[in-house]
C-alpha cells in the first residue's frame, strides 16, 4: 500500500527551543508548536481548540532555530509525522507519542499571519445550469 506521511504546520511556539546534541555532536532542536482549530459549536459561536505539537529539528537548521527564534514567534514547518516510544515510568509499559519531524521550516513576521480569526465561510452552492442537448436521449458522455 502507498502511503503519504507529510504535515505543515503553521502556528506560534508554546516555549522557547531546546537544544541537545547526540554523543556524534548532531544538533536536535525540540519545540512546541502550538497550533489552534477554529470551529462553531452547536449554537453558533465560535470556539477555538489549542494543541502544542512537538516538533524534532535535527542539524543546523535546529542551531538556528535554537539561537534566533523565541516563544510567541510563528513557525511554519513542513516535515512527517514520527511515533516515538519511551519506557513507561517505573518500568511500565511503553509509552508512544506523535512528533513532527521538521524537513522544512520558515519564521514568519506575526503581522502577516492572520491571528484569531474565524475561518473562511464556504461559498453558497448554486446548482449548474443544465447543458444544450441533455434531453437529447443520449448517454451523458
Amino acid at each position: 500500500m502507498n502511503c503519504l506521511n507529510q504535515v505543515t504546520l503553521l502556528g506560534t511556539l508554546a516555549s522557547d527551543p531546546e537544544i541537545k546534541y547526540t554523543a556524534g555532536g548532531t544538533a536536535v532542536c525540540n519545540v512546541l508548536l502550538r497550533i489552534e482549530h477554529q470551529y462553531k459549536d452547536r449554537e453558533g459561536v465560535w470556539k477555538t481548540k489549542v494543541a502544542n505539537v512537538p516538533v524534532t529539528v535535527w542539524g543546523k537548521r535546529g542551531e538556528t532555530v535554537a539561537n534566533t527564534m523565541r516563544a510567541g514567534e510563528v513557525l511554519m514547518v513542513a516535515g512527517s509525522i514520527v511515533v516515538d516510544e519511551r519506557e513507561g515510568r517505573n518500568g511500565g509499559a511503553p509509552v508512544r507519542f506523535i512528533k513532527v519531524e521538521a524537513r522544512e521550516l520558515s519564521s514568519c513576521v506575526a503581522e502577516d499571519v492572520p491571528q484569531s480569526l474565524p475561518p473562511a465561510q464556504p461559498p453558497e452552492r448554486t446548482p449548474a445550469p443544465e447543458p444544450a442537448g441533455a434531453d437529447d436521449g443520449m448517454p451523458p458522455f
